[in-house]
């Protein structure tokens, strides 16, 4: 037989083997080649790879072991081939489904089951499970499937398999007999007997970990007819096959002792316990490889040495020889080749792996990112994270491999969300995040600046949940239109169309929204109407072809019909036609059980995305194991994390009776643990959490890392240090804990500028100021009132907003998918103005009702009602006050003024006498302070006049504050211009509200504390010192004073005793 193995526990030298057999396979450059490999990194691997050694590479076709046999296949037995398609396992589990939905099963408990979930989704479920069985079945255990056929027996005569068998026979009589087993079992046959067409003269399998047996069988028949070379990464160039693991052993024997049962210990050999533990599914490929190929040509033998320089290359050199643990370990000095690193999160972990990443590339000069792997348990969980942290200062670039399609493309995430979700609430976040995915948002025409304002005017037109009333109702709740997407397009369009004047409808139309705002209204309703067709879409059972059909609506809908070069639209097109080829199925599905089926296609999906771009090469643990890199980071090695666990199937009768080769989620990540310590060629770092981030008590780590640093303790001393104890870091709690920047230790380093300077203010003596100089003066030369007013209001959002042109969104986000039931602080403040100023124009309050009503801002029903007559209670004791005060006269006019002083000019509007005002506001500092400012302005602009302020009283119910004429207007304005200037420059330690109480108290010592309206930049400004409390910060105290008097000491004179 023409099979020839090559063996190295070096891919490079693997490499080189298949490199120089390449090169002398055919002097035909137009023959192609056929390569197999295990997945698609390898396979991108070997492209670079042999690009770089030939010059080009372009004729090479590449397999995985799959698709080789399907092509063996169909060279074999041609057209037979195509009844393959028919036993998928998508399409098994349709088959099932509906053969479950149609009759009961056999089975009394399967029976049970179904009844208990008697939705087709239910059904679904089950024969997914009973597919993924069958599947396996057909793969591993072929004979079991023939006599299933042949109403044999079969493994067992228990319940399970009696109703398997029969299902099986009904799956046979719907999907035909040309399945995997017997296609296979008839191409062995012909093989044997004649060479088929079309096979090349030489197959190349590199670096493939297993194979069931039946492929192995086919193999050896296809070895027959041209050569097949097969290239085995493995840890030594010794038999050992037979290692046996010694914990495993003494777990049987204990187990045995425990049932009083005679336990004859199995021979075993002691060799290297590292091996044996991790390399059972290596094993097992070794032994079927003599029991299935049966003799073959040795190829290349290349085992290297590694050099014993770094505990990583003893450790491989130890694999390699075999090595027995000592009896005393051997010492050798420190080591920086391997680290663990105990974390308290997935966070630190990733943080932690870019601090040595850098830290590695600072002490390689010549390293590149390309050179480091970072491979993770979970892709779903640490793939954001990295995106999150690498992306930060100093940035690392970085690339993605094998992320899911519903990972990658937010599109195809989030139509699995809709189908897998609970009946939509339609909240206003919920549907804009849709807008926001970037296919969509470039269908329907949208900037990142539209969707900001619509953001914006939809939460202002009361947009929080629901479609409509009605789509409200059928989830239970009151048939009430307000708060809905149908309330606020009304408000939006209508406000668009008039004036708000009149309730419309119901509605109050939205003010402000005109002109050019239709280039957005207008794409904006063609969005909605496009994702409330795709929800009604969603509703009711379908056939998977309906479901299908609607799939494509889809693509037409949200994808640009031009973007047929973009990679989403070819994914999405692609997964169309996946589900097109499970056939037609009469079974009705709801949009549950079509989630579960796309879910299914999505997970069988081969991506080859990502995988060695750029930047250091992010990926599962998978696709990248064996593939050498000088450094190698392995995350989510904790013990609950890795190796994985896959829950049992109840009724899988593989599980019963176990044979070699058999596939075990666990026992294939410990070998792919092993390749990957094989791969690595400078240095390993390893992390998990092994810290709990609520109470810091310790969290074991994965299995394989106890293992490894078990054998390392029995193995080696590191300058006399157990390696367990001198190769484990506890990473802090916090990035920015100053330990990450103790010189002392330098593994726990942190290079982040961002966290030095956060410890430095958290740790530190006292908070450094903002700046350490003021800024530049601006340019002024001409000031609007009601940006001083606004800067005055809050200093230090001021020095942000004005001095840095910086703004801070503080938009909740969290309640725009609430209706205002249970309105806020500030929701109530808002509603009592909204109450008071139209009782100001003359409305009453009956029509104030229905238009607050009509703008969505009461709770529905009778909640409204009691809320509204509450406020208005409140609010009238200031109306009638100002009422009283205000008398037969008649309000001044508002008009344009203007002051001047050289090179500078304020300009507003005010009013002569009679000046009186009024706010539901208490009559707190930041109140006073705005009428304070206009009260000069007036003075100053248009002569003296006095002004009244009615406020709300919680005591009084309304009280009254008056000023007199001021002598010196100008100058009082002047001084707070003075103010508003050096504000600009750089934040200022004085808060309105404060400051008023301090000037009533006039207590010499008197401290308060801040109570800022906008904390975010307060801290941004001031970090989380109180200035007004913390004895460090005196120097701000006195400042604060200082202020208080300039601002408000005249006021106060000012003040006469109201009428």
């Amino acid at each position: 037989m023409a099979l020839f193995l090559h063996r190295s526990n070096r891919i490079e030298s693997l490499f080189g083997q298949l490199a120089a057999n390449l090169g002398e396979a055919s002097a035909d450059p137009f023959e192609k080649l056929w390569l197999v490999t295990q997945n698609p990194g390898m396979t991108k691997w070997l492209d670079l790879r042999l690009s770089e050694r030939f010059g080009v590479w372009a004729n090479g076709q590449v397999f995985f072991p799959k698709r080789l046999i399907e092509r063996v296949l169909y060279l074999t037995l041609g057209q037979e081939v195509e009844g393959l398609k028919a036993w998928e396992p998508g399409t098994m589990t349709l088959a099932l489904a509906e053969r479950l939905a149609q009759s009961p099963p056999e089975s009394a408990l399967l029976r049970e089951y179904l009844s208990k979930r008697p939705s087709s989704y239910g059904s679904l479920e089950l024969a997914q499970r009973i597919a993924g069985c069958f599947d396996q079945y057909l793969v591993y255990r072929p004979d079991w499937v023939f006599d299933f056929e042949a109403r044999s027996l079969g493994p067992t005569d228990n319940p399970t398999q009696a109703w398997q068998r029969s299902l099986w026979r009904s799956l046979v009589e719907v999907l035909g007999p040309h399945h995997w087993a017997n296609l296979t079992q008839k191409a062995i046959a012909a093989l044997w007997q004649k060479r088929p067409s079309g096979l090349p003269k030489r197959i190349d399998l590199f670096g493939l970990a297993t194979l069931p047996p039946q492929f192995l069988e086919l193999l050896q028949a296809l070895g027959s007819h041209t050569e097949l070379h097969l290239y085995l990464l493995t840890p030594t160039d010794q038999y050992w096959a037979d290692l046996f693991d010694r914990k495993k052993s003494l777990k049987q024997e204990l187990q045995a002792e425990a049932k009083a049962q005679a336990f004859e210990e199995l021979f075993f050999d002691q060799s290297n316990s590292l091996l044996a533990f991790l390399g059972r599914m290596g094993q097992e490929f070794l032994v079927l490889i003599e029991e299935q190929l049966g003799a073959y040509d040795s190829g290349l033998e290349a085992f290297e040495l590694p050099e014993p320089q770094s505990l990583v290359g003893r450790l491989q050199r130890d694999l390699r020889d075999l090595t027995q643990v000592p009896d005393q370990p051997e010492e050798i000095g420190p080591d920086q080749s391997l680290e663990v690193h105990r974390c308290h999160s997935p966070l630190r972990e990733v943080q932690t792996a870019k601090n040595r990443i850098l830290a590695f590339l600072e002490a390689n000069p010549t390293a590149q990112p390309k050179d480091v792997a970072v491979l993770v348990s979970d892709l779903e969980t640490y793939g954001p994270l990295v995106a999150a942290v690498f992306d930060q200062e100093p940035k690392l670039p970085y690339c993605v491999a094998d992320r899911p399609l519903e990972q990658e493309s937010l599109l195809v995430g989030s139509l699995l969300g809709l189908l897998q979700g609970a009946a939509p609430r339609y909240s206003l976040l919920e549907v804009l995040s849709w807008a926001e995915i970037e296919p969509i948002r470039q269908r329907f025409g949208f900037t990142p600046q539209d969707l900001d304002w619509i953001k914006t005017q939809l939460a202002e037109a009361g947009v929080r949940w629901g479609a409509s009333g009605k789509q409200k109702a059928q989830l239970g709740q009151p048939e009430e239109p307000a708060n809905s997407w149908e309330f606020g397009l009304k408000r939006l369009f209508w406000g668009y169309a008039i004036e708000p004047q009149e309730l419309i409808q119901g509605v109050w139309p939205s003010a402000g929204v005109e002109g050019k705002d239709f280039d957005r209204l207008g794409p904006l309703a063609d969005f909605w109407d496009a994702f409330l067709g795709l929800m009604e879409r969603l509703e009711g059972e379908k056939t998977l072809a309906q479901w299908t059909e609607l799939m494509g609506w889809v693509a037409e809908t949200f994808l640009e019909p031009d973007s047929t070069e973009d990679w989403e639209w070819l994914e999405f097109r692609g997964l169309v036609e996946k589900l097109q080829e499970l056939g037609p199925s009469p079974l009705a599905l709801d949009k549950r059980g079509f989630g579960l089926v796309l879910q299914a296609q999505l997970g069988a999906a081969e991506s080859g995305r990502g995988f060695l771009s750029n930047g250091v090469n992010l990926s599962g643990m998978k696709p990248m194991r064996s593939i050498p890199f000088p450094l190698v980071v392995m995350l989510g090695l904790g013990h609950r994390q890795f190796p994985g666990q896959v829950l049992p199937v109840s009724f899988d009768l593989t599980r019963l009776h176990p044979r070699l080769g058999d596939r075990s989620k666990k026992e294939d990540d410990k070998y792919l643990f092993l390749e990957a310590l094989l791969a690595v060629r400078s240095r390993l770092v390893l992390c998990y959490q092994g810290q709990s981030a609520k109470d810091n008590s310790p969290l074991p780590p994965s299995v394989v890392v106890s293992e490894l640093l078990d054998y390392l303790d029995q193995r080696y001393l590191l300058a006399g240090v157990k390696p367990s104890l001198a190769l484990t870091v506890t990473q802090p709690l916090w990035s920015h804990d100053l330990l990450a920047f103790d010189p002392q230790e330098p593994r726990t380093a942190s290079y982040s500028l961002e966290d030095w300077l956060n410890g430095q203010a958290i740790l530190g003596p006292a908070p450094g100021r903002f700046l350490k100089d003021p800024l530049p003066a601006l340019p002024l030369e001409q000031l609007e009132l009601a940006r001083l007013k606004a800067f005055f209001r809050d200093l230090i959002g001021g020095f942000f907003r004005f001095g840095l042109s910086l703004e801070f969104p503080r938009l909740e986000e969290a309640l725009l998918d609430r209706e205002p039931q249970e309105p806020g602080h500030l929701d109530l403040y808002q509603l009592r103005e909204e109450i008071l100023s139209r009782l100001v124009e003359g409305q009453d309050q009956s029509r104030i009702l229905r238009q607050l009503q009509g703008q969505g801002l009461l709770p529905f029903a009778g909640e409204g009602l009691r809320l509204f007559g509450t406020l208005a209670g409140e609010v009238a004791p200031v109306f009638g006050r100002y009422r009283a005060l205000l008398a037969e006269q008649t309000l001044g006019r508002r008009v344009q003024a203007q002051v001047s002083w050289p090179g500078l000019t304020l300009k507003g509007t005010t009013a002569k006498q009679p000046r009186v005002v009024c706010s539901t506001s208490e009559g707190h500092g930041k109140m006073l302070l705005g009428h304070w400012i206009d009260h000069l302005f007036a003075n100053a602009a248009l002569g003296p006049c006095e002004t009244q302020v009615v406020a709300r009283s919680k005591t009084a119910g309304a009280e009254t504050f008056a000023w007199t004429v001021p002598q010196k207007p100008l100058e009082l304005l002047a001084g707070l211009v003075e103010i508003y200037q050096e504000g600009l420059r750089e934040p200022l330690p004085f808060f309105p509200k404060e400051g008023w109480e301090f000037i009533q108290k006039q207590k010499v010592g008197w401290v308060g504390q801040v109570t800022p309206k906008d904390l975010g930049t307060y801290q941004r400004a001031f970090g989380d010192l109180d200035l007004l409390s913390d004895p460090r910060a005196q120097a701000a105290q006195e400042r604060f004073k200082e202020l208080s008097n300039l601002i408000f000491g005249t006021m106060k004179e000012h003040l006469k005793e109201a009428p």
